[in-house]
């Protein structure tokens, strides 16, 4: 074989080396490439805009929180499914670290956005803007999808006593020989409960409750009987001061 061929097949050799190391390069290339990053489901709370007029600004030093009497909010879900809020003063627990306060005061007019965070639960206040001092608000209109519909009040009053319905499983009475034990309910969740800070809603527990003062008599229900009655509650300084009244049993176990 000539000299010349002999090149002519070194060179072609030297160019299908370099073409197939350049492909296996580009195909690591390929299969080295991070894997593209997975798409995180949203975690964006129910979110609602209204007005209103402050009523009250934030002193966590004196168990204030904002509070704004807002107008009906239609399309406001409630943790029952049920539709549409009541014009009505409304306290915020949380208030976005975003929001800016300052120059914003009892009285103002302003429209504002907050989210619902049923899980904690709370309320948060994620934005908030002046409106006109002159705008016309309609602080006494209710829900346009519901109005009839009676709703429980929200209002952050410390003096206010409001009323829950409460339905559960007796687990203990008073027994004169055993002065320690007391009325005991196992109760469901009370969504509707306002606690003295102003956070919304009461996880299912065992609970003392005060001996009723009427309906039907303790000395009538057995540990285990379904009951279901109207707890009032009033928070004085912090602390609970309560009654129950209307005591019903509801179904007694075979």
């Amino acid at each position: 074989m000539s000299q010349r061929h002999c090149a002519v097949r070194r060179g072609i050799f030297a160019a299908v080396f370099v073409l197939a190391a350049s492909m296996l390069a580009g195909c690591r290339r390929e299969t080295e490439k991070p894997p593209a990053p997975l798409e995180q489901p949203s975690a964006r709370l129910p979110a609602y805009t209204s007005r209103g007029i402050i009523r009250q600004m934030p002193a966590p030093t004196l168990g204030h929180l904002l509070t704004i009497h807002h107008e009906a909010i239609p399309n406001f879900e409630g943790r029952d499914g049920s539709i549409g809020m009541n014009a009505h003063e409304m306290p915020f627990p949380e208030v976005d670290a975003s929001v800016d306060l300052n120059g914003f005061g009892a009285g103002d007019a302003v429209s504002f956005t907050f989210e619902v965070d049923w899980q904690k639960p709370t309320y948060r206040v994620v934005r908030i803007a002046h409106l006109s001092a002159d705008v016309e608000l309609r602080l006494d209109a209710a829900s346009p999808a519901d109005p009839d519909r009676p709703r429980p009040t929200q209002l952050f009053d410390p003096n206010a006593e409001r009323s829950y319905l409460v339905r559960g499983v007796v687990r203990s009475l008073p027994d004169a020989s055993h002065p320690q034990r007391e009325f005991m309910v196992e109760h469901e969740e009370i969504p509707d409960f306002m606690g003295a800070n102003g956070t919304v809603g009461m996880a299912s527990m065992t609970m003392r409750f005060p001996n009723p003062n009427s309906g039907a008599s303790l000395e009538e229900l057995r540990i285990g009987d379904v009951v279901e009655f109207r707890w009032f509650v009033r928070w004085d300084r912090g602390r609970v001061r309560d009654r129950t009244e209307d005591l019903r049993l509801v179904e007694r176990p075979d």
